[in-house]
């Protein structure tokens, strides 16, 4: 009789795979990666790697829906603590203001990558969307909050501002990782915080 494979252990060997194949992302790119160079870094055989995933694709999608979940979890934590709609605003382009590690950088290239192939791709551009809706939705609520308590101006459009907001937030992020230019650069990130402020809230920049 073979033996029980326990919850614990498939957990721990399919997150040794996806820790193994973001590995292989970032050193290899998405395209130049293949399913041998992960089950090869992981130390398992390929039967193991299908065992948890139906290719690399579903790999890198399982690498973003727990990079948002994560992320999602964070800002979700702060923003209960923080009454104040502006603030939780402000928070997310703060995160976005700190200094990238080594390993951040090759996630946005890989991210990146496989993003710009996306609209080439329905199911991948389906699973895109959701993950995007859950972000749009989440400044909503806090742009209608805000709305409701009289801190942002009541005609403002709500989706607009997150629209607008996440474009504003992924630009200066994507900037920071291509151009080191931009990695000390906090007037820029201070003028970015000013103007959507005064977008908001008609508010003069300081």
């Amino acid at each position: 009789m073979a033996p029980k494979v326990t919850k614990e252990y498939r957990d721990e060997r399919r997150s040794e795979l996806l820790k193994s194949a973001l590995q292989c992302f970032s050193d290899n790119s998405y395209a130049n990666t293949t399913i041998d160079d992960i089950v090869r870094l992981t130390g398992v055989s390929k039967g193991m790697f299908y065992t948890y995933f139906s290719s690399k694709e579903e790999v890198f999608l399982a690498l973003v829906m727990e990079r948002t979940e994560r992320f999602l979890e964070q800002i979700e934590s702060v923003f209960s603590a923080m009454p104040n709609a502006w603030d939780r605003l402000r928070y997310l382009l703060e995160v976005y203001r700190e200094p990238l590690r080594y390993d951040q950088r090759q996630w946005i290239s890989v991210f990146l990558e496989f993003f710009l192939s996306t609209s080439r791709n329905e199911s991948r551009m389906d699973f895109m969307q959701r993950r995007y809706n859950r972000l749009i939705k989440l400044l909503e609520n806090t742009v209608n909050e805000g709305k409701a308590t009289g801190e942002f101006r009541h005609d403002v459009d709500s989706t607009a501002v997150s629209t607008l907001y996440w474009a504003l937030c992924d630009g200066l992020h994507l900037h920071r990782s291509q151009l080191t230019q931009l990695e000390d650069n906090d007037e820029v990130y201070r003028t970015a915080i000013d103007m959507m402020h005064r977008f908001v809230t008609n508010a003069p920049m300081s």
